[in-house]
């Protein structure tokens, strides 16, 4: 660069300051925070619901184990309402025919051919036995209705929960992105304060350097032509007070010379700041468009978190109305024939 010594009538070009330095962008740093406690909450609340699933399973495995260590302990062949119409042994056991005490033999004739005695006891005790059956049926109905209530609730209360931690997780994103762009915001503040004040101290650099150029002009014989210059060295009275002789033609070769140099580190570095600023929206723009790119495939990871809770709603509500239409259509209209109840107290053994 022109010092005053060298060409006082020319501007010498500023130069950047090496001790400032573009400040960081601190976007990357609090994405990444971001994204980190987004995943974290997320493998938290999906493994709540998968220990609150394997809870369940485990229930109801127990709840199967113990139905079949209830039917192996309690519920023999032998104790079956049905076990004396299969058994295999009935005629060891049965009386001989025609007689009604077992201290009697057959040729006392105390039953005739065809004849049964036990028909009304027989009768009695199917209609007990059918009525106990059809009140033990209707109670098996009511408990299966009030089981199925009750696993209506419960798996309401499954969805309230987890709508609330779906709502809290939401709230908790929404959190987290409007303190993030506080901090994009305030760290954008912070860029333009800093570059606002490089601008100032460039413009307060450049006028005291316009001044000292003034003052050196101004303090300058030669540009004031001041007359003890115009007195020749060898012959003093040649001396030409009223006017300057101007400038030898080595020192204009050496201004002109000097502006060259000038003019060519004035496009330099107006190229290093066209450079420098390309560079910045260059980074700006990406930016733009990673933000950009992040908030779509967050709204397409919401989207397809509703698509696949919403086919899984409606599968368990298509399997629900499987079930209830087998239990009605299948089970509950699974009652005894007519045929079934016709087949005692006709015919004997």
């Amino acid at each position: 660069m022109a010092s005053s010594s060298a060409s006082p009538c020319f501007r010498a070009a500023p130069r950047p300051d090496p001790k400032i330095r573009p400040r960081a962008d601190p976007f990357d740093s609090l994405l990444f925070l971001a994204r980190s406690y987004y995943a974290k909450q997320a493998q938290f609340y999906d493994n709540i619901i998968c220990q609150k699933v394997q809870d369940a399973l485990k229930q109801q495995r127990e709840a199967k184990m113990r139905l079949v260590d209830f039917h192996r302990e309690n519920q023999k062949k032998e104790q079956t309402r049905e076990w004396d119409l299969n058994r295999k042994d009935i005629l060891q056991i049965e009386p001989p025919l025609g007689s009604i005490e077992s201290t009697l033999r057959p040729s006392s004739l105390q039953q005739f051919e065809g004849e049964d005695v036990t028909a009304a006891d027989r009768r009695d005790l199917q209609i007990k036995q059918q009525r106990t059956w059809i009140e033990k049926q209707k109670q098996e109905k009511m408990d299966k209705k009030n089981d199925e209530v009750q696993d209506s609730i419960e798996y309401a209360d499954l969805l309230k929960r987890q709508q609330a931690v779906q709502a809290y997780a939401e709230m908790e994103l929404n959190a987290s992105r409007k303190h993030l762009q506080s901090e994009i915001a305030q760290a954008n503040k912070e860029l333009s304060e800093a570059k606002r004040q490089r601008e100032l101290d460039h413009k307060s650099e450049e006028a005291k350097m316009n001044e000292s150029e003034i003052n050196a002009t101004l303090s300058s014989a030669r540009l004031n032509e001041n007359p003890v210059l115009s007195v020749h060295s060898t012959q003093p009275w040649r001396v030409r007070t009223d006017h300057w002789k101007g400038m030898a033609d080595e020192d204009k070769a050496k201004i002109r010379d000097f502006q060259q140099t000038q003019r060519v580190e004035a496009e330099q570095i107006k190229a290093d700041i066209l450079e420098e600023e390309n560079a910045y929206a260059k980074n700006t723009e990406y930016a733009r468009r990673y933000v950009t790119h992040m908030a779509h495939n967050f709204e397409t990871m919401k989207h397809n978190g509703r698509v696949d809770n919403s086919d899984f709603l409606k599968t368990q509500m298509q399997e629900k109305d499987d079930r209830d239409k087998y239990f009605k259509e299948v089970v509950n209209t699974n009652y005894p024939t007519e045929e079934f109840f016709n087949q005692f107290g006709t015919s004997h053994r």
